[in-house]
């Protein structure tokens, strides 16, 4: 997938629908009967919501079928009652902008079910603003996820993934003081959301 800063937001999506057309013009000529090797495109639906965007990308190999692995960009605005869930965060005015975000997925599915469980490596690049001022961090978060993937065309076509996560968050380097007080970040990151797009 490739991400051209200079086309803005949208580019990355471009980017994941040219490659699902290019990949499903290819494995449509191949034996269905033969292990194949499954491609999933898609968006985290929260972030359209909440002033940002997201696209991804799945990829199932044939030789580990079990497995999916993937890639996301994404950016949003992260809601005030996030913000808030430190005590030292509220009614002090901060806003918390997730400007640019590169995701790192792997799960297994669990046994012959549409469940799954994983892990997801995730790296922010965050500016934090308060009363005019503002300032930028790196934060990273590695976190456990379970799921459950509707597939309701069958094995190939829509999906729905809701899932739940949770693990430790951390910044790269100082959290920013903005007038007098200094952001703090939830140790724990709770993350409840939903995946949506095409499986290939």
């Amino acid at each position: 997938m490739v991400y051209l800063l200079f086309m803005g937001r949208h580019c990355s999506i471009v980017s994941v629908v040219v490659l699902a057309v290019a990949v499903s013009s290819g494995t449509a000529m191949g034996n269905d009967d033969a292990p194949r090797t499954q491609l999933s495109v898609g968006t985290d639906l929260s972030p359209w919501f909440l002033n940002g965007y997201s696209a991804m990308v799945f990829v199932e190999p044939a030789s580990l079928p079990a497995w999916r692995f993937g890639a996301e960009l994404w950016s949003m605005q992260l809601p005030n009652f996030a913000i808030e869930m430190v005590k030292e965060n509220r009614e002090q005015g901060f806003s918390h902008d997730i400007r640019f975000a590169g995701v790192l997925y792997a799960d297994r599915t669990l046994g012959e079910t549409a469940w799954h469980a994983g892990a997801l490596v995730n790296v922010m690049l965050a500016r934090i603003s308060r009363n005019g001022t503002h300032g930028d961090v790196t934060i990273g978060e590695l976190l456990g996820r379970v799921g459950y993937r509707f597939l309701p065309m069958g094995p190939r076509g829509i999906f729905l993934d809701p899932w739940f996560g949770l693990g430790p968050q951390m910044a790269f380097g100082d959290l920013p003081e903005l007038d007098g007080r200094q952001y703090k970040l939830f140790p724990l990151q709770p993350i409840a959301t939903v995946h949506a797009g095409y499986r290939i």
